[in-house]
């Protein structure tokens, strides 16, 4: 269940984690911690950590192909994990289970209220992240799941050990503030084309919550749109400029229900363009962009937004404008998410 949810960037019904600390209680007062289930390799023990394990874990910020990658490595390296009662833990960083509480572990170094003393364990995670370095270097050929294994892994340590803390103020808005959303680069590309006569793209109207100075917490419902973390997305204000925004995190209340999201802003006034890199296959056809003009504070040089990963040094590229061809140099990766790439370019001169 943890898993679907997962997947589907939704919140847990309530009272799963109450229950499940309820039973990992049954079991300890039986005696069956270091049993095994039918079918399992695993103790009822080591589930119970691997389980949470995946929800200590943000989820919620990784793109599908990461979630399932995720929970491989939570049921391959959780049995590591040591819980022990938070009165007799000798290491003090960790993440504290209460297990009267409806909620998944939270980092010790989070304050919260205190529990009951009998009812309050610690997770430790530093044997989970030795065995997951072990197995990182184990592994020989880095094809592209090894590739993707080992970022995991090294985002997986670093939010473990230090947590993600909020950088900037976030601001409220006084009145109630809509905006249209586009999702996808395509969609995106397609609206920014788009006349008043024009079939606009699907769009989702999302209301702002709060902002800050990079980016919108926005709420709304999207019943067909595949939002997804490390997504594109257009930003549309009435009266205001378009912005290009990533979506950082995603919380689903239902199915059919209000979907929250925080989106990152990348750059402002984006532009619809189409690009073809020089070194290419002779037939293959220029391909849908997104660029950004330089902006002194977003960005000091111009930026093309591309799907896959068409970065390398110094390569050369050919943007179609209106006003004609504009022959252009990568020279920095700014931004790479599970589907896109936001490479800085200079033009070229002739």
């Amino acid at each position: 269940m943890l898993r679907t949810h997962a997947l589907g960037y939704s919140n847990l019904p309530s009272g799963f984690w109450l229950d499940c600390h309820r039973l990992y209680r049954y079991v300890q007062d039986g005696g069956w911690d270091g049993k095994t289930a039918t079918g399992k390799n695993d103790t009822l023990g080591a589930l119970y950590r691997q389980l949470l394990l995946l929800g200590v874990a943000a989820g919620n910020r990784l793109d599908p192909a990461r979630i399932e990658c995720l929970v491989r490595l939570v049921r391959e390296g959780g049995k590591h994990a040591q819980l022990l009662p938070l009165a007799s833990a000798v290491v003090d960083n960790g993440f504290i289970v209460n297990l009267e509480r409806d909620a998944a572990p939270r980092h010790s170094s989070i304050r919260g209220k205190p529990g009951a003393e009998h009812a309050q364990l610690l997770l430790g995670v530093h044997r989970v992240l030795q065995s997951w370095e072990e197995k990182s270097q184990a592994t020989a050929q880095l094809d592209a799941a090894a590739q993707l294994e080992q970022q995991l892994i090294l985002k997986l340590r670093q939010e473990l050990v230090y947590p993600p803390q909020r950088r900037y103020l976030r601001l409220h808005s006084k009145h109630e503030e809509f905006v249209q959303l586009h999702v996808t680069l395509d969609h995106c590309w397609q609206a920014l084309q788009t006349t008043e006569d024009d079939k606009s793209p699907p769009a989702a109207n999302m209301r702002v919550c709060n902002m800050s100075a990079t980016g919108y917490l926005l709420r709304g419902q999207l019943p067909l749109m595949p939002l997804r973390s490390g997504e594109l997305v257009l930003i549309r204000r009435p009266g205001r400029d378009h912005f290009l925004g990533v979506v950082r995190w995603i919380n689903r209340y239902s199915p059919c229900g209000d979907t929250e999201c925080g989106i990152e802003i990348i750059g402002k006034n984006p532009e619809a363009t189409r690009v073809t890199p020089v070194v290419t296959h002779a037939t293959e056809p220029a391909q849908n962009a997104i660029r950004l003009a330089a902006n002194a504070r977003l960005n000091p040089q111009d930026v093309l937004v591309m799907y896959g990963k068409p970065y390398q040094a110094l390569r050369q590229f050919e943007v179609h404008q209106s006003q004609g061809v504009l022959p252009v140099k990568a020279t920095r990766l700014l931004l790479q998410t599970a589907y896109y790439q936001l490479i800085n370019v200079r033009a070229e001169r002739h």
